[in-house]
């Protein structure tokens, strides 16, 4: 691709990036202040929602606004971050889209699904075109990819222990019924697309692969704004009433904290030579 190509390119991208955060925050802003935004929903789910708006508002939209400009003026580690609050705002639009009830903002929700599914595509191929020999402290990649691993396994173990249970017992599962829905998109997300992701770049980065060490940051930094927004909903369903499971929570914090310090520490030690090829 050429300068002048990739410049344009990148000016779309960036338009385009702000109008995202602009529905994200007509999105979140609706679901905290406007009451009528999950009206047909069953409370559990709502709070859910309302939680998850929160976390948006305080967390997510300030850090789109930061990696965006950052991204602008060439930072990779800012792209890379960017680039998982966009696998985060896809996995969390999907469940809007396919799992709310219909409402005002369901166009709303459409361009936020698209336009992250788009924009991160956009900004893998624009990692991936850069050739780069990658290098890492050999300690960091084996702890690294034992925490993708453990995590997927613990994820696989909630949902499937809910899920067998449930198919065993011909019934429906725990988290459906709260939530008054059709099957859990959690589930659908995790057990068919995410959690493999993070097995399959898991062992890609064992073996060093290039591909590996731009998706690790990428997916780290989705599981700390996931994370992030799963407490966020945990919080706003306790102080409206409903009971938690404290060890849960205790899960979920750990997991943040994981995350976070991980990603801190593989960006810093990532060592990247730009491999410039001769014409």
């Amino acid at each position: 691709m050429n300068k002048e190509g990739f410049s344009r390119g990148g000016q779309i991208s960036f338009l385009l990036s702000l109008l995202l955060i602009i529905l994200v925050l007509v999105a979140s802003s609706s679901g905290v202040f406007i009451k009528e935004t999950y009206i047909r929903e069953v409370k559990y789910f709502a709070y859910q929602g309302i939680g998850q708006d929160i976390v948006n508002l305080i967390i997510v939209i300030p850090a789109m606004i930061v990696t965006l400009i950052l991204s602008y003026r060439k930072n990779d580690n800012a792209l890379t971050i960017w680039s998982g609050i966009l696998l985060y705002l896809l996995y969390s639009y999907a469940i809007y889209c396919f799992s709310m009830h219909f409402n005002f903002l369901f166009l709303v929700y459409c361009a936020i699904f698209g336009l992250s599914f788009y924009l991160f595509v956009f900004n893998l191929i624009s990692l991936s075109n850069i050739s780069s020999n990658y290098s890492i402290n050999n300690k960091l990649i084996k702890l690294t990819s034992i925490f993708l691993i453990f995590l997927s396994l613990l994820f696989y173990m909630l949902w499937l222990s809910e899920i067998i249970t449930a198919l065993i017992k011909n019934e429906l599962p725990k988290s459906v019924i709260e939530n008054g829905i059709l099957t859990n998109p959690v589930h659908v997300l995790d057990l068919s697309i995410i959690l493999p992701a993070f097995i399959i770049t898991a062992i890609l980065l064992m073996k060093r692969k290039p591909i590996a060490f731009i998706l690790t940051p990428i997916l780290l930094s989705f599981s700390l704004f996931m994370e992030l927004a799963i407490i966020g909903m945990m919080i706003v369903l306790y102080l409206s009433g409903f009971e938690n499971d404290i060890s849960i929570a205790i899960i979920f914090t750990f997991i943040t904290i994981i995350s976070s310090t991980l990603l801190l520490i593989f960006m810093r030690n990532l060592k990247v030579e730009i491999i410039v090829q001769e014409k």
